[in-house]
């Protein structure tokens, strides 16, 4: 069986930038095993990926940055939820002590291990086997974070603080708040706990000036990642960007639109905007909820 790699990093010849962005959902190497457990199609189980995000946004790189993509898809292993937010009942064995049984999210199906996708699309018709399950938290999850984890400290090391910028899409169904309100960019911040706000209000500013249609955290304040990384009083900030797929792609084809190229440029000047920020810039933090 060909063994399924887990992430690509592309490293910069000299690390010049206190910046990393991260594609943890755009994967497109499916596992064998797995594509023979799920019981929908290699063409439905793409229905969850972020598609092409990873494209999207790595000409938005700031120079010397670094950019960090997951290789397998979100419906394997989902990495914006925390190692062992696990739904029991998927599973037919006993879980270990320390699985987190009352996620919210697991419950509802949308673990570490995703029960199913898009709105209620069962991934399975049986059970997992709990050690099968297990495995691939140990063998994929883990060391995506153990990497990401030792990037963000080198730059931290290097320049006293990291900016990281978690790269997403969603459906153009979920961007609609109400019948008056279709949003392009959904910006999370945690309420304005994971980064300084100068972050998110260059991103929202410059978003605004490009004609974009930009809110806050609702309905995606930002999953795992931003929480576990933004941590703004030691100088560790994580945003979460959210773009509306029907901006670049057709949902239901998957095929990117004619104007993919002019979104990626906008990108690129939106976070060109953030990359000439240091940490002073940044220091004092002051969170929205004080």
């Amino acid at each position: 069986m060909k063994s399924l790699r887990i992430f690509e990093i592309d490293e910069p010849v000299e690390l010049l930038s206190p910046f990393i962005l991260n594609s943890p959902h755009s994967g497109l190497e499916y596992p064998e095993k797995f594509l023979e457990e799920a019981v929908l199609s290699h063409e439905q189980l793409r229905k969850g990926e972020d598609t092409a995000v990873d494209v999207l946004f790595k000409k938005a790189v700031p120079a010397g940055a670094y950019f960090m993509k997951a290789l397998f898809p979100r419906s394997f292993i989902d990495l914006n939820r925390e190692p062992y937010e696990l739904d029991p009942n998927m599973f037919d064995g006993k879980l270990p002590n320390h699985i987190n049984t009352h996620s919210v999210r697991a419950a509802g199906g949308l673990g570490v291990i995703p029960r199913i996708i898009g709105k209620n699309t069962s991934i399975y018709n049986k059970l997992l086997h709990v050690d099968h399950g297990l495995e691939r938290i140990e063998n994929y999850y883990k060391p995506y974070h153990s990497v990401l984890q030792f990037l963000l400290a080198k730059i931290k090391s290097r320049f006293g603080f990291y900016v990281l910028i978690d790269c997403h899409s969603m459906p153009s169904t979920f961007a609609k708040l109400n019948k008056q309100s279709q949003k392009d960019i959904i910006i999370g911040d945690r309420f304005g706990q994971s980064c300084s706000q100068v972050l998110t209000e260059i991103f929202e500013i410059e978003s605004k000036k490009l004609g974009y249609h930009v809110t806050r955290n609702i309905p995606y304040a930002g999953g795992y990642i931003t929480e576990y990384y933004g941590t703004p009083k030691i100088q560790g900030h994580a945003i979460q960007i959210e773009i509306n797929r029907a901006l670049y792609m057709d949902e239901k084809t998957l095929e990117l639109k004619k104007n993919f190229s002019v979104l990626q440029l906008d990108l690129q000047k939106i976070i060109y905007k953030l990359s000439i920020l240091n940490a002073s810039d940044l220091a004092p933090f002051s969170s929205a909820a004080e």
